[in-house]
């Protein structure tokens, strides 16, 4: 074999490795589930294969300048990786502050525990928009120190005695933000209002993994059950389009948006869902924990050039739902109106905003929804540019790294929701 014919081997074998990885993740594990997001790696590596028996037909020169130029780009790449490691890397050790190892230690003095559950489907009528009912709720850990909250009885983190109140003066839909992430239940969006408004009757409906049809639909199973003064709409950029696209695949959360009737009657299901849950959570404990699982995968992340493809590569294949965002919109100001209720959207940026928003690839979106928000007059609190006002703005951050805000983050977002009120 001529030693020129090495470099096409190598050429197939690693585009059949991309094709195979591909196929494993989108077929196997993610059950084609997600073609949307696999399609462009599979045209890369079919057009990769296709060229690597092409390059057999090449003359052996061409060809190794050809490996040269691939080889000095991959390498560029991995360099361009390595600072954005190096740019995004979190200054405390995330391997340390998993919820589960927290939760099996807590467990054992204390039966009345549990974790806080990203909304998922319980049955084929049924999807939850809380977590489990009447129990503490390990949380997360950003500060150093585990945050808990005592659920109340839809599995939301309020005293459980606002439901009976003849009114609330604000109730909340948001997504971890406003769930509490990852501060003390006083330094929380909710916490701060109360005290600034004198303990008035606040609701916080908000829950860790929603996006803006979730809320939606939290606004159209609890707020028809109240008398609401005041709804408050936590929109975070960083990730609410995505959960969008990702909530639009489940045809059962659909029927909110293609029938403005639909209900679920959740509030009589909270059996069914704490039943559910716990032995989900049960599931958790049982089987052997493998501390990998909730690890960031450094190592694994960068040779998948991660940060490379998140920033530069993959936004430019992404398709916002901007038509489904604005009709959740309409829907949500119609249906607060029909509900005697005042509307006021809030919203929070990123890190990545606050840090230079000239190069921030949510500008796009930030503008969208913004103007979306005014079409409709809806009452606006634009905190990107609350925060912008701040000497340092990344101080609000726990550690000035990426992640949820801190207590002093969240009091200056209370305090704006209060002045436009």
């Amino acid at each position: 074999m001529q030693k020129h014919y090495i470099i096409s081997i190598l050429f197939i074998s690693i585009s059949l490795f991309i094709f195979s990885y591909t196929f494993y993740y989108s077929e196997i594990v993610f059950e084609s589930t997600r073609h949307d997001f696999y399609l462009k790696y599979y045209i890369i590596s079919i057009v990769s294969i296709i060229l690597s028996f092409a390059s057999f037909f090449i003359g052996k020169e061409l060809k190794i300048k050809i490996f040269l130029v691939s080889t000095s780009i991959v390498f560029s790449f991995y360099i361009v990786e390595l600072f954005l490691v190096m740019q995004f890397k979190s200054k405390f050790d995330l391997k340390n502050y998993d919820v589960v190892t927290e939760f099996k230690k807590q467990s054992l003095d204390n039966k009345n525990l549990t974790i806080a559950m990203l909304p998922r489907q319980i049955n084929e009528n049924l999807h939850s928009l809380g977590g489990i009912s009447d129990k503490k709720t390990i949380y997360c850990n950003e500060h150093g120190y585990f945050t808990n909250f005592k659920s109340d009885r839809y599995g939301f983190n309020n005293n459980d005695e606002v439901w009976d109140a003849d009114q609330i003066d604000y109730l909340l839909v948001g997504d971890s933000f406003l769930l509490g992430s990852c501060v003390k239940k006083n330094e929380t969006i909710v916490g701060n209002l109360s005290n600034l408004t004198k303990h008035q009757k606040i609701l916080n409906l908000g829950y860790s993994g929603n996006g803006p049809l979730l809320e939606y639909a939290s606004l159209k199973e609890y707020l028809p059950k109240l008398s609401v003064k005041n709804v408050i709409w936590i929109y975070y950029e960083g990730n609410d389009f995505f959960e969008l696209k990702r909530r639009l695949k489940n045809k059962f959360l659909t029927q909110y948006l293609d029938n403005y009737n639909f209900t679920q009657n959740i509030i009589y299901k909270q059996n069914f869902i704490d039943e559910h849950l716990n032995t989900r959570v049960s599931n958790l404990v049982k089987k052997p924990y493998d501390s990998a699982e909730f690890e960031p995968g450094y190592l694994k992340k960068f040779l998948k050039l991660y940060n490379l493809r998140v920033i530069f590569f993959e936004p430019l294949f992404e398709k916002t739902n901007y038509k489904e965002f604005k009709k959740i919109i309409f829907n949500t100001k119609k249906f607060v109106k029909e509900n005697n209720s005042n509307l006021y959207f809030v919203y929070i940026p990123t890190y990545e905003s606050l840090s230079n928003f000239y190069f921030s690839r949510h500008k796009k979106n930030y503008l969208k929804v913004l103007e979306i928000v005014k079409n409709q007059n809806i009452i606006l609190i634009d905190m990107l540019e609350e925060f912008q006002k701040i000497n340092d703005p990344l101080k609000i951050f726990p550690f000035k790294d990426d992640g949820h805000l801190d207590g002093f983050g969240y009091k200056i977002i209370a305090n704006s929701i209060i002045k436009k009120n």
